[in-house]
């Protein structure tokens, strides 16, 4: 499906393949993997592997999209654990790769002489 992304997702010895709407981000994965393993919504815990081996937490848009980046052949493997899960709200700023740090854009417009 188009603006879909095929997840493959782990609890125990259950591996389950679908496929979620991007755009419906990590309530909509949320929802979609208390559906298939029968677990409670918010004891729900999602790791995956990122490109330097790392288990990465999701807890947040943000960091479901930074996991959505990092699938390989087109698939999200993620693991999924059950406990206290942390709610994680990020300032818009911190939702994409690229941070501008309003001090470091006044020094770069003073050094080319802009400002």
């Amino acid at each position: 499906m188009e603006g879909c992304i095929t997840v493959k997702s782990c609890f125990g010895d259950d591996l389950r393949r679908f496929q979620v709407a991007r755009c419906g981000g990590y309530p909509a994965l949320l929802d979609t993997l208390a559906r298939v393993y029968a677990l409670p919504r918010d004891h729900i815990l999602i790791r995956y592997t990122d490109d330097e081996g790392d288990q990465v937490t999701v807890c947040s848009d943000a960091e479901l999209l930074e996991g959505y980046a990092q699938t390989r052949g087109g698939i999200f493997r993620c693991t999924v654990g059950v406990g206290r899960r942390r709610e994680l709200t990020l300032p818009a700023e911190l939702t994409s790769s690229w941070v501008v740090v309003p001090a470091a854009a006044a020094a770069r417009k003073r050094w080319s002489g802009e400002g």
